[in-house]
C-alpha cells in the first residue's frame, strides 16, 4: 500500500464532519506518528462558522425586511417592534463576527481538533440565543394595552395578578393580590387596621387615578385624623360585579386578608343584573377578556408562559355559561323603560331580582357575623335620583328597608350628594361623571361619609378610649 505523506489524509479514509468531530480521526506519518489533520480541521471549523454567518445574516435581513414593512400594513403588532429590533441587531453584529472569525481560521496554518469542537458549542450557543429572540419576537412581553382581566371559574371574571393594564383608558396597577392598587401583605400587622371595600366599578375607581378614588382618600384621611394607626385599604372593587360575586370574593378572598372592617357599596345595577337571572349563567360579555403574554426576559421561557396561561384561561372561559341579558328584552312586556324598574308596587321580576340580591346579603351579614366582622352597606345613587323626577327619588327602598329591619349600618350618599349641591351651588355632573360613577369631587362626598360613619361606629382601635 502507498504511504501517505505526513499531512495527507489516505484516499480510503476520507474525513466527514461528523467523524471529525465526534471521534478526533488523525493521520499516520512516515515515522508511524500518530498527527491531527489539520488542513482538514481548519475547512471544516471555516464551513461551520460560514454557513452559521449566513443563518445570521439572512435573519437579520428578514428582520429588517419586515421592519420596513410594517408603514405598508403588516400583520407585525406594536409591542413587537421592540423585539424584531433586538432580533435585527444581534444577528447582523452576530453574522459579522461570526463570519470574520471564519477567515480568521482559514488564514491559519495549523489548527487541532478542539477549534471544530469550539466552533460546534459557539454555534449552538448563538443558535439557541437566536431561537429565543425569534420566538420572543411572536411572543413579545405584554404592554400596557392588555387587558387587565382574565376569565375566573366562579365569578365569571377578575383581575390579573400583578399587571399593569389599561381601563377606560386609565393605566392602572392591579397588585399581587389581584385587587386594584399598591401591594398589601397577605399576613396583617399587630398594629394594621385594615379595611376591605367590595364593591363593582364605582368602588374600583372608574376613569378616576388612584388617588382621586374614595377607597384611598379614606386611607389618607384616616391616617390624617389618626397617624399612629397603621391604616391600610383593600380596594376588591371588579367592575361589572353584583352582590353575588362580592359574596364569593368575601368568602374566599377577603376574609383571608383579615379585614377589621368592610365597606360593601351597592349599586342600583346589583339588582337590575339579576332580572330574569338563570341560576348558573354568569351575566357578562366573554369577549372581554384579552389573553395577553407573560413577563419574562426570556423569549422562550415567556411562549411557554403564555401558551399554558392562554390554555388554561380560555378553558376556564368555556367552561362558563354566559347571558348577555337586557333587562328590556325579557318576556315581561311591562318592562320597557328604567322608570319601570321602580313602579310600586314592584313588578314581580323586579321583586323578584331585589329578593335574590337582597338574599346574597343576608349571607354576607352571617359571615360577617360568624367571623365578628363589622361591616357597612353603602348606597351610591344615580344621576337621576339627584334631578327633580320623582320616579328616581327613593328606588333603593327595598334596600334601606332590610337595612333598617336587620340594624345594619346604612350609608345611604343621596343626602349627602344633595346637600353638597347645594352647598357648593353646583349640578349633579359636578359629582357623577355619567350614570352612576363618581367624579374626583364626588369622591370626596363619599370620603367624608365613609369617616363619619367609620368614627361614629367606634371600630377604630382606641376609639372608645378617646370617646371617655
Amino acid at each position: 500500500m502507498p504511504s501517505s505523506g505526513p499531512w495527507i489524509v489516505p484516499t480510503r479514509s476520507k474525513l466527514n464532519v461528523a467523524a471529525l468531530l465526534m471521534s478526533g480521526i488523525s493521520t499516520t506519518n512516515q515515522s508511524g506518528d500518530s498527527q491531527p489533520a489539520p488542513t482538514n480541521y481548519r475547512r471544516v471549523t471555516a464551513a461551520m462558522l460560514f454557513l452559521l454567518a449566513c443563518y445570521l445574516a439572512a435573519a437579520g435581513i428578514v428582520s429588517q425586511v419586515i421592519l420596513r414593512s410594517i408603514d405598508y400594513g403588516t400583520f407585525v403588532q406594536p409591542r413587537q417592534v421592540p423585539e424584531i429590533h433586538r432580533s435585527m441587531w444581534y444577528h447582523c453584529m452576530a453574522a459579522i463576527i461570526v463570519g470574520l472569525c471564519a477567515l480568521m481560521v482559514l488564514r491559519r496554518v495549523r489548527c487541532s481538533l478542539r477549534w471544530p469542537r469550539a466552533a460546534v458549542a459557539a454555534s449552538t450557543m448563538l443558535l439557541v440565543v437566536s431561537l429565543d429572540l425569534i420566538v420572543g419576537t411572536i411572543f413579545p412581553p405584554p404592554s400596557h394595552l392588555e387587558s387587565i382581566l382574565a376569565p375566573h371559574p366562579a365569578r365569571g371574571w377578575s383581575f390579573r395578578k400583578g399587571v399593569v393594564g389599561s381601563n377606560s383608558g386609565l393605566i392602572v396597577n392591579i397588585n399581587s393580590l389581584g385587587f386594584r392598587g399598591p401591594e398589601i401583605s397577605r399576613k396583617k400587622a399587630a398594629d394594621e387596621f385594615r379595611i376591605l371595600f367590595l364593591g363593582d366599578s364605582v368602588t374600583f375607581g372608574f376613569s378616576l387615578p388612584w388617588e382621586d378614588t374614595f377607597v384611598a382618600k379614606t386611607a389618607r384621611k384616616l391616617r390624617d385624623r389618626r397617624p399612629e394607626l397603621k391604616t391600610t385599604v383593600i380596594n376588591a372593587g371588579v367592575g361589572g360585579y353584583s352582590t353575588w360575586q362580592e359574596l364569593d370574593l368575601l368568602e374566599n378572598e377577603g376574609i383571608k386578608l383579615e379585614p377589621d372592617l368592610v365597606v360593601l357599596n351597592y349599586c342600583l345595577n346589583d339588582m337590575v343584573d339579576l332580572i330574569y337571572f338563570e341560576e348558573g349563567k354568569i351575566v357578562g360579555n366573554p369577549i372581554q377578556f384579552g389573553f395577553p403574554n407573560s413577563f419574562h426576559w426570556s423569549g422562550i421561557v415567556r411562549a411557554a408562559r403564555s401558551t399554558y396561561v392562554r390554555r388554561k384561561d380560555r378553558a376556564t372561559r368555556d367552561h362558563l355559561v354566559w347571558a348577555c341579558q337586557n333587562p328590556f328584552d325579557g318576556p315581561d312586556p311591562e318592562l320597557r323603560s328604567m322608570a319601570d324598574l321602580f313602579r310600586d308596587p314592584l313588578l314581580e321580576p323586579v321583586a323578584a331580582a331585589w329578593e335574590l340580591s337582597l338574599g346574597h346579603l343576608e349571607v354576607i351579614r352571617d359571615r360577617c357575623a360568624d367571623e365578628k366582622l363589622p361591616w357597612i352597606l353603602m348606597y351610591c345613587p344615580l344621576l337621576k335620583q339627584l334631578g327633580t323626577d320623582a320616579v328616581y327619588r327613593r328606588p333603593e327602598k327595598p334596600l334601606r328597608r332590610w337595612a333598617r329591619e336587620r340594624r345594619i349600618t346604612y350609608l345611604d350618599l343621596v343626602n349627602a350628594f344633595e346637600v353638597e349641591m347645594a352647598r357648593s351651588n353646583c349640578g349633579a355632573n359636578a359629582l357623577l361623571m355619567d350614570t352612576i360613577h363618581p367624579t374626583a369631587k364626588g369622591s370626596d362626598v363619599i370620603t367624608d361619609e365613609i369617616v363619619r360613619t367609620i368614627e361614629a361606629m367606634r371600630v377604630l382601635p382606641g376609639a372608645a378610649t378617646q370617646a371617655e
